[in-house]
Parts: C-alpha cells; sequence; structure tokens
C-alpha cells in the first residue's frame, strides 16, 4: 500500500490511499490521482507496483516529472520521496519500505517552495477508515509560558499567521514558517521558511525534510517544542 500526499502553495489539496499494480496520475478524471490543473498533462505520470516494488514513469508529460529535486522518466519509488508535478508537490509514504527498483535521490533543493498557479477543482479522497493514524505532541515554550498541543490532524502549520495551530509572533516570522505532516509511519517535519536556522532540531538544522522521532527538541525561531509520541497527559 502507497500513501500521497499532495499540496500545493503549503496547502493539502489531496490524500490518497492507493494499491498497485497501476495508478494513473494526470488531469482527467480517469486517473486515480487526479490534480485538475493545466500545468499537468491529461495522462502525466503513473506509479506501478510489481513484486513489492513501486516504480514512477513519465508519460511523455510537456512540464515533465521531479523526483527529490531532479527531473525523472522513471525512478524506483522509496518512502519520503518527494514528487514535483507542476506546482503540485506529492509526497510518498509507503505503509512498509520495500525495496526500490533504483536508488533514491538525496538531493532535496528546489521542491519546498513553489510560485502560483492557476487553481482549479481537485479530487480529494479520503483515507479508508479503518486505517489508524499515529497521535502524538508537542510541548511547547515560549518566554514562561508552557503548553500543549496535540498533533491529531494531518497537518500542523506553524507560523505567524492567524490560522496557524502553532502560532508564533515577529516581525521576522514568516507566516508559514514549518508544517508537521502525520503519515502512517509517522511524523515529518518540513521547513517551509527561507532561513536554515529558522527551524532547528536537537542543535541542528532540520533541513527541508526530517522524520520526527520521540523527544526531538525543536527550535521554532523564539518558541522551543519537543515532540512526543502519544496524546497530551490530561
Amino acid at each position: 500500500m502507497l500513501e500521497v500526499v499532495a499540496t500545493l502553495r503549503n496547502e493539502v489539496v489531496g490524500r490518497w490511499a492507493v494499491g498497485g499494480p497501476r495508478v494513473g496520475i494526470g488531469r482527467t478524471p480517469d486517473n486515480a490521482i487526479q490534480l485538475n490543473n493545466m500545468a499537468l498533462s491529461r495522462h502525466h505520470a503513473e506509479l506501478t507496483c510489481a513484486e513489492g516494488c513501486w516504480t514512477l514513469r513519465d508519460l511523455g508529460s510537456r512540464n515533465g516529472v521531479f523526483v527529490n529535486g531532479k527531473r525523472r522518466v522513471q525512478h524506483g519509488v522509496n518512502d519520503g520521496d518527494v514528487i514535483v508535478i507542476g506546482k503540485f508537490r506529492l509526497d510518498v509514504i509507503l505503509k512498509q519500505a520495500a525495496p526500490s527498483a533504483r536508488p533514491g535521490v538525496d538531493d532535496l533543493e528546489g521542491f519546498v517552495r513553489q510560485g502560483k498557479t492557476l487553481s482549479l477543482p481537485y479530487a480529494v479522497q479520503a483515507l479508508e477508515p479503518e486505517l489508524e493514524l499515529p497521535v502524538a505532541h508537542l510541548r511547547v515554550r515560549s518566554g514562561t509560558r508552557v503548553g500543549r498541543i496535540s498533533l491529531q490532524r494531518d497537518v500542523v502549520y506553524v507560523g505567524s499567521a492567524a490560522g496557524c495551530e502553532v502560532r508564533i509572533y515577529g516581525l521576522r516570522v514568516p507566516k508559514r514558517l514549518a508544517m508537521i505532516v502525520r503519515g502512517r509511519a509517522g511524523f515529518t517535519l518540513l521547513n517551509l521558511s527561507p532561513r536554515e536556522r529558522d527551524v532547528v532540531c536537537n542543535g541542528q538544522p532540520a533541513g527541508l525534510r526530517r522524520r520526527l522521532e520521540d523527544g526531538d527538541r525543536l527550535e521554532l525561531t523564539t518558541v522551543n517544542a519537543r515532540f512526543h509520541d502519544g496524546p497530551p497527559p490530561c
């Protein structure tokens, strides 16, 4: 089983849990993953599964398929791969990490911050109801104030914007500083800030993407937080 989370301008626009042997990606409704936008071809790409290995193929699209920052015609899919098609970012989560047909690529530059594009209706599919996603929480400290934030949503935003679940005040704090994405494999921290030192994990810059582990210490500009598995204590 493979899970795909689609985002556009840092907003989640679709989430699919799919199985083999073939999953189409494109603009038209006959694709299992439909992203109805003119930046995509009618049949842009496909994911195929053979003997437990997933492979991504470009179906001759005009704008191409990028995996972890590099254009690919064919790519053996790994857990955590980031696929960019047009202005859409597709995060890949494998229920069980399977050996890929080809090694993954570690060059992640150029895929987090995407420009604007024409936004048309999306096909959004919910996960099967029987799937249980993990629960975690943040213990947040800002000055002398301490609080706990439950991570029970698929996406939790950190930043200065009014809609952020973890809101940080300050003139230099981006509206969207970071996001925490929940998948069946756990929680992933994505750095949305143009400044590397704005998002720090365990004393080191978190990079563009980092899988969170129980007890990780986060520095989010002026706010300190600690990531913990499980719901917040009563």
